[in-house]
């Protein structure tokens, strides 16, 4: 999640409505059950894990922290890679989506909310380009909050 420079390497932080202490152990057990991966470090009061995922020829280095003032679960990966550094098309990314799957109580940021999504195109409001410069230039109808002009 610290990578925004390079937005394609970007994923946003998972959320979470349940205790942070169930959300840790969710994960705990999530990692614990994929043999390719190992647990390397953890501390319980921090709510952090560091564990190591083995892929073909490459190790993952992988940390997790749950923020729970935010209910949040941050996290970034690094790729261990012997004789150069290589593409991993999208192996972290689909590790990282298998173990929030897995533990079944966690959400992506946002809800997959993008700036092409902007707008609800089902109720007649522009998405898309159109629909975010029309909104940068201020020249939305306002419809659906009168209410808020009224007082």
């Amino acid at each position: 999640t610290k990578n925004v420079k390079q937005v394609d390497l970007y994923s946003p932080p998972w959320t979470f409505e349940v205790s942070s202490e169930e959300a840790f152990a969710r994960l705990k057990g999530a990692i614990g059950a994929d043999r390719s991966m190992e647990i390397k470090e953890i501390d319980a009061d921090d709510k952090y894990i560091k564990f190591e995922a083995t892929r073909g020829l490459t190790r993952d280095v992988c940390e997790l922290l749950i923020k729970d003032s935010d209910k949040v679960v941050t996290f970034k990966v690094e790729e261990e890679v012997t004789g150069g550094s290589f593409s991993d098309l999208g192996g972290q990314r689909k590790m990282l989506e298998n173990i929030r799957k897995s533990s079944g109580v966690f959400e992506v940021m946002g809800g997959g909310v993008t700036a092409d999504s902007y707008g609800d195109v089902s109720q007649g409001r522009g998405g898309g380009v159109k629909g975010q410069l029309k909104a940068f230039w201020g020249l939305q109808s306002g419809s659906g909050f009168e209410s808020v002009f009224e007082e």
